[in-house]
């Protein structure tokens, strides 16, 4: 969208009494004129129109006969890291690729959103909805906190979430939340507590890029997500107050440069 209201930015507007349908080709002539652009420029800028207008409508899939299974891809991942120091972590999610399935559940057609290399939440009978978890360095000793700086997503109507569940159960339970007049879920940013992993000291910050409402059969997908993950200087839980030299066999999956995992 931030696209489209930059192209309506350049063009100048100009406003008739009367319809330009019939106009004679020298008033059309002069209407050009007015707009400061030639016939083959309108073509050209209604092209771009076009093609921008079908960039910002997310892709739709096939019907799908069940729930694919999403692997973890770092490379496919529309995140973006950075960190010098483990006091301070900014999270960017910038332009993913979304693309939406339809599914059929108890005769009815639903719908579900899928991000290339991120697995769905796992929480049974609930909306099927993409999640982005990474583990994330935090200081030895202290609290952290998530500061989001920046929300922007794209309204999608019409749109009946799949519940999530077992391909191969015998019976599925539909969750409360897949019937609540409430987005879905109820957060778009989580962090849990810190926690030791292998001698480091990390917390999981989990986005969720897609919330859904399933009354108002709403979703909405979010092209931006913009946080900070800063060391606050309060008390913390499992701190390291003697550390160790860490796991040398997680080495290689540790992102140097960007301090996670």
């Amino acid at each position: 969208m931030r696209l489209l209201q930059s192209f309506f930015a350049r063009i100048p507007l100009v406003i008739t009494s009367d319809s330009t349908a019939n106009t004679a080709p020298a008033a059309r002539t002069r209407l050009f004129c007015c707009l400061q652009i030639s016939p083959c420029e309108v073509f050209m800028k209604a092209f771009i129109f076009a093609l921008l207008l079908a960039a910002s409508v997310p892709a739709y899939a096939a019907t799908l006969t069940q729930l694919p299974a999403t692997g973890f891809s770092r490379s496919d991942s529309a995140l973006e890291i950075t960190s010098v120091t483990p006091e301070l972590t900014s999270i960017r999610f910038h332009d993913p690729v979304f693309e939406i399935g339809e599914l059929m559940f108890e005769g009815a057609a639903c719908k579900v959103t899928l991000l290339g290399g991120e697995p769905f939440r796992p929480d049974e009978g609930s909306p099927a909805v993409p999640q982005v978890t990474r583990l994330y360095l935090i200081p030895n000793t202290g609290g952290v906190e998530l500061v989001v700086r920046n929300l922007e997503y794209e309204l999608i109507e019409d749109y009946a979430p799949y519940p999530y569940h077992d391909p191969d159960a015998a019976e599925v339970k539909v969750a409360e939340t897949s019937k609540r007049n409430s987005w879905y879920p109820e957060n778009v940013v989580e962090i849990s507590d810190p926690m030791i992993f292998r001698d480091y000291r990390v917390v999981a910050v989990t986005l969720f890029p897609v919330q859904v409402n399933p009354v108002t059969r709403q979703a909405r997908h979010y092209n931006s997500i913009d946080v900070d993950l800063v060391a606050n200087g309060t008390p913390g839980i499992n701190e390291l107050l003697n550390p160790r030299a860490p796991s040398a066999s997680l080495h290689p999956h540790l992102s140097r440069a960007n301090q996670h995992f």
